[in-house]
């Protein structure tokens, strides 16, 4: 338990703006593709509320974006099967 406990501190801890999904999906190399695969290997722990994951989808779906369903799908389910689901607007005991 103390293993896990200690993995957890040293996890960064992050709430991803929807620029970053955005910027990942349009270009797969650079900084913000980089936090994705981070979050995928489970070096970035990703936090959410309903409001912030309604937003992604929202934005995702843009017309102008043209993004299809197979481009964020998969996206999408990485940030709800990996990520930290919170209630509210604050995130607590975190740390």
């Amino acid at each position: 338990m103390l293993e896990s406990q200690n993995k957890l501190k040293q996890t960064i801890k992050i709430v991803l703006d929807t620029n970053v999904l955005v910027s990942s999906l349009i270009t797969k190399k650079g900084n913000c593709a980089d936090i994705i695969k981070l979050v995928t290997m489970q070096k970035i722990q990703l936090y959410y509320n309903a409001e912030i994951f309604a937003e992604y989808k929202r934005v995702l779906a843009y017309q102008r974006l043209s993004f299809t369903s197979r481009e964020t799908s998969p996206l999408l389910n990485i940030i709800f099967k990996q990520g930290i689901a919170f209630t509210g607007t604050t995130i607590r005991n975190i740390t």
